[in-house]
């Protein structure tokens, strides 16, 4: 009777550490979703941006200002992008040098 009840006590608090961790990733799902949805929103509004250029373009050329404009707010991003990958791969490697 003893060793059940410690079975079950020791299965109650695995099942409370298992909801605390579920509501950790609950949390983290809706901060990622929103991240996501943000950068759609702000590539959207770009995109309708070169759009309207291009609509109100009147010859080749101008088209191809438009087109480069935004190349170069995508290369802007890229670059944003590889130093932050950079940052994190410093960081990993500093936390993986503490252990």
């Amino acid at each position: 009777m003893k060793i059940f009840m410690m079975i079950s006590l020791l299965s109650l608090s695995i099942f409370s550490f298992a909801d605390e961790d579920m509501d950790k990733a609950k949390g983290n799902f809706e901060t990622r979703k929103a991240k996501r949805l943000e950068r759609i929103e702000k590539n959207l509004s770009e995109l309708n941006t070169l759009k309207a250029c291009i609509k109100k373009a009147s010859s080749h050329e101008q088209i191809q200002g438009c087109q480069k404009e935004l190349k170069e707010k995508f290369k802007h991003k890229k670059q944003m992008r590889k130093e932050v990958k950079k940052e994190r791969k410093a960081k990993r490697k500093e936390k993986k040098s503490e252990e």
